[in-house]
């Protein structure tokens, strides 16, 4: 939720510090119940983010006493935990039984690279040397951050165009709870994304749920209790 000043904000903080470090204390015998505590740490560092974006860093090192490495993890496992859970059962079917490293931050962040790397055909390819490899994963995180930028933009424009032909339907669906709480998620990557790609995939999505429930995206973003990045103006809603 927005705060209207640097205390309320600070407070936000305290609470998110303390509720951090009872998940800290909980997460300690390699379950997934101390998983799921600490993808709740994870959730924390991303509200914290959007609180402070150029010092969410220091906040976690003097309040929580991990490195960036660390809030890197646990911030991955939160915003990557459905995937986490179908690379378990990946696992499962594959039959690679799960230890308790996969209940572990490493290990599940591991799992879920491991994952996806195996739906990945192009993977499997080891005839390339290492260098054409790391230049070709360069040129493909270049493109995919094209991608989200032009499919933010082509999500733009035919909203407009649905405006202009009068086609955005009068009367929205109801928003419940699950949905504006998975918007307000969504909005923190929007507000305090580390990439330019990551903000616009961010929007996008929130964009698309809008559509996908007949919203238009100011009115989505007010009934989500959503606020806007800084840099973001009404011109950009169209």
């Amino acid at each position: 939720m927005p705060f209207s000043n640097e205390t309320d904000a600070d407070k936000r903080l305290e609470i998110l510090a303390k509720e951090a470090k009872n998940n800290f204390t909980l997460a300690w015998n390699g379950s997934e119940a101390s998983l799921r505590n600490y993808k709740a740490v994870g959730e924390a560092l991303i509200e914290a983010k959007t609180l402070r974006p150029n010092g969410y860093l220091k906040w976690a090192k003097a309040h929580l006493d991990i490195g960036k490495q660390w809030c890197a993890n646990l911030v991955f496992l939160a915003l990557n935990w459905l995937d986490y859970e179908q690379a378990r059962s990946w696992a499962e079917a594959e039959g690679q039984p799960l230890g308790r490293k996969e209940f572990g931050v490493d290990g599940a962040v591991a799992l879920i690279k491991k994952y996806r790397k195996s739906m990945d055909p192009a993977a499997h390819d080891s005839g390339d040397a290492p260098k054409r490899e790391t230049k070709v994963s360069k040129l493909e995180a270049e493109v995919e951050s094209l991608k989200q930028q032009l499919a933010g933009v082509m999500a733009q424009n035919a909203l407009l165009m649905a405006r202009i032909a009068g086609a955005v339907p009068k009367n929205p669906e109801p928003l419940d709870e699950r949905t504006k709480d998975r918007a307000r998620k969504e909005s923190m990557l929007w507000r305090a994304g580390t990439t330019q790609g990551e903000s616009a995939a961010a929007e996008e999505r929130l964009r698309t749920m809008a559509q996908n429930r007949h919203w238009e995206f100011e009115a989505f973003l007010r009934e989500c209790r959503i606020e806007r990045p800084v840099n973001w103006t009404v011109a950009k809603a169209a």
